[in-house]
């Protein structure tokens, strides 16, 4: 199963050209069994079963996730359980802030460059940086966001942006966001250098 759900995975990061309604609510119930989450999420009075690729999150955690594939009546022989109806989704991410809420935390920005970054990525971790960069790579559209490969034309730096700023390839863009190191988001898929809907500007 877990060849399946890769396969899922890399056909929707790499073909998808529309954004995909997905579920999101608090979760309610979480276990993980054999390299999959199992969570159920209120999403305001309405509660749905997910299962997605392992995550770190806990009850009372906001999650989003992609639409995914429902199932009805399914067995799930480890847990010894039937679910009357569940969503096998190939991305879920706990999320951290949403609509005007905002994170005191990292309130202060670092204004860097890419080489001072990768130079100390662990002092940067969790922190909120702005930096100049280079698109060398944009997946747009999937799971109702822009996928971007920041770095510099002529090294090997590599940052993962997902953000709703629209961005073309080569264009030079200023960057900000909160800096995660080796993000994990399903299907295989690890960032060493990741920023969750961080903010791209063309210059």
């Amino acid at each position: 199963m877990k060849k399946i759900f890769t396969i899922i995975f890399l056909l929707v990061f790499f073909t998808v050209s529309y954004a995909l309604s997905g579920h999101k609510g608090k979760v309610v119930t979480t276990m993980d069994v054999e390299g999959y989450t199992y969570m159920e999420i209120d999403s305001g009075g309405n509660k749905i079963w997910v299962a997605s690729p392992t995550i770190q999150v806990k009850v009372g955690d906001l999650v989003e996730t992609s639409a995914g594939m429902l199932m009805a009546d399914f067995y799930s022989k480890t847990l010894k359980k039937t679910f009357k109806e569940i969503y096998f989704v190939t991305y879920a991410n706990v999320v951290k802030e949403t609509g005007s809420e905002k994170t005191t935390k990292n309130s202060k920005i670092s204004e860097i460059t890419l080489a001072e970054l990768y130079k100390n990525k662990e002092k940067y971790n969790g922190q909120s940086v702005r930096f100049n960069g280079v698109v060398t790579k944009v997946s747009q559209n999937i799971m109702g966001k822009n996928w971007y490969h920041i770095g510099e034309k002529d090294k090997s730096f590599d940052v993962v942006v997902s953000s709703t700023d629209n961005s073309k390839l080569n264009d030079s863009v200023i960057i900000e966001g909160v800096i995660t190191l080796n993000k994990n988001i399903g299907g295989g898929y690890n960032f060493p250098v990741f920023i969750e809907d961080g903010k791209v500007t063309s210059k």
